[in-house]
């Protein structure tokens, strides 16, 4: 928004309608995984996903969509940052008006302003590398683990399936800790 060539999208980076976000998407992820607590069902120590076929389906569609549509999101955003940015480079200024002419510069991108734009680009693809590195094997780790949970396992495969489970639960927390980092740094 901070980049956005349209004022009115500028003027709507305040701290204010950032917290109104937080308390909407915060909402809307509660809603959006209010279905474990019905469809999981606890067994081995474990929980998996009830094996009924229409919330299989589900769980599918559902792991599908918490990777692709953030992954979508971000690179959204991303590119409309790069486009922004490079927009604000062109950017005509008029410096004086008088009754019979008006002095246009065009705006030449200072240090300071590279600096900045840099910065933003460096965040922007920081953000999407590490959201693809990080979530894209828990998803694919969380679709396996549905399709093989009615399957009887030995010991060692189940200690194998737990270590690779918790790698990629660990990286998936790191996917929100690498951005997070990379902001307030």
């Amino acid at each position: 928004m901070v980049t956005s060539t349209n004022e009115m999208i500028r003027r709507m980076t305040s701290s204010k309608i950032a917290l109104r976000l937080i308390v909407i998407g915060s909402c809307m992820i509660a809603l959006f995984i209010i279905h474990v607590t019905i469809g999981f069902a606890s067994s081995n120590n474990r929980c998996y996903a009830s094996l009924n076929d229409t919330y299989a389906l589900f769980f599918d569609i559902y792991n599908m969509v918490i990777i692709t549509v953030p992954a979508i999101v971000i690179t959204l955003f991303s590119i409309l940052i790069f486009k922004h940015v490079r927009q604000s480079h062109h950017r005509i200024v008029p410096i004086s008006i008088t009754r019979s002419s008006a002095q246009v510069i065009y705006l030449t991108p200072n240090s300071a302003s590279q600096q900045r734009d840099i910065q933003f680009i460096r965040l922007a693809l920081i953000q999407i590398l590490t959201f693809m590195l990080f979530t894209i094997d828990y998803g694919i780790y969380n679709a396996y683990d549905f399709g093989i949970s009615s399957i009887k396992k030995s010991s060692d495969r189940q200690a194998i399936e737990a270590f690779i489970r918790g790698v990629t639960v660990n990286l998936n927390y790191a996917s929100v800790a690498v951005p997070f980092f990379s902001y307030t740094l």
